[in-house]
This record gives structure tokens, C-alpha cells and sequence, in this order.
């Protein structure tokens, strides 16, 4: 039997929608914007190397449409390259971009402890530096001496 799925803006095809895709006489799944994540990677594992032995032609038509570092790109090209596809995460986020945050942050944070600490060190030292409390304190110990006193007890 034969399928037409040609131009119809899927993304996704169910890889448990046909029991036996080596049965297909055709498989058109041409000009669609496909979405090449880890959901469809048994497209390019499995589909498209069936498509290749009944119809090369239209196995030439099957291109990713997202993400978009993948898009324009031929899924039999994958294919050929045995690449693994990546999931998105819930949000459609990108999990390995999420390295370079990560170490953002960790710069961040590495260099905002020093400078905090020295800030920290300096203000406390400028103000014991221009304190006059400080200096009464040490004051308060002595007692002043009589100019004819001489120390003896």
C-alpha cells in the first residue's frame, strides 16, 4: 500500500502508525517542516533507510524544519552520519546550552566573593583608620602622669 503525507506541515510521525513501514510500497513524507529532535530520531534510524530501498527519490525531500540549528538540514544526510538527535527540555529549552549559564553563574560568583570580601576589609579598616573611638579606648588605660612624677610607687 501506499502513503501520501507530502506537504502537510507535520512534524512528528508516530513510529507505531503503521505496524510494518518495510510493507510500504510508497512513503511520500516530502516537504514537511519535521521536527529533528530525539521523537524522531527512528526517522532517520529506521524510516528513511525503507524510504531509500522502495523510492530514493523521495527520500530526497526530507528535511528538518527545527530546531533551528537543524533546520534546511537532509534528514538522509543524518542518517548517513548515524547522527543522534537531541530532546528539547519541557520548556523547549536547550539542555546543553545550559553548561554556558551554568558557568556564567560560577565566574559570577568566583569573582564576586573576593571583591566583596575586600570591600568588606577595606570599609572596616577605613573605619577604624578615622575612627576616634578607637583611639579613646586605648586611652582609658593610662592615667596621666604628673610632670614631677617619676614612676616610683
Amino acid at each position: 500500500f501506499q502513503i501520501w503525507l507530502n506537504n502537510n506541515e507535520l512534524e512528528y510521525l508516530d513510529s507505531h502508525l503503521v505496524a510494518r513501514w518495510d510493507k510500504l510500497e510508497i512513503l511520500d513524507i516530502q516537504v514537511n517542516p519535521w521536527m529533528c529532535d530525539c521523537e524522531n530520531q527512528w526517522m532517520v534510524s529506521t524510516l528513511v533507510k525503507v524510504i531509500e530501498n522502495k523510492t530514493p527519490d523521495l527520500a530526497r525531500g526530507i528535511m528538518c524544519g527545527q530546531p533551528e540549528e537543524m533546520r534546511a538540514s537532509f534528514i538522509t544526510d543524518l542518517e548517513k552520519r548515524n547522527y543522534q538527535m537531541r530532546c528539547l527540555d519541557a520548556d523547549g529549552a536547550h539542555p546543553e546550552r545550559d553548561s554556558m549559564l551554568l558557568v556564567g553563574v560560577l565566574v559570577g560568583v568566583l569573582l564576586a566573593t573576593p571583591i566583596t570580601l575586600a570591600a568588606v576589609l577595606l570599609w572596616r579598616k577605613r573605619r577604624h583608620i578615622f575612627s576616634n573611638t578607637s583611639n579613646n579606648y586605648s586611652r582609658a588605660l593610662y592615667t596621666k602622669a604628673d610632670l614631677h612624677d617619676d614612676g616610683a610607687i
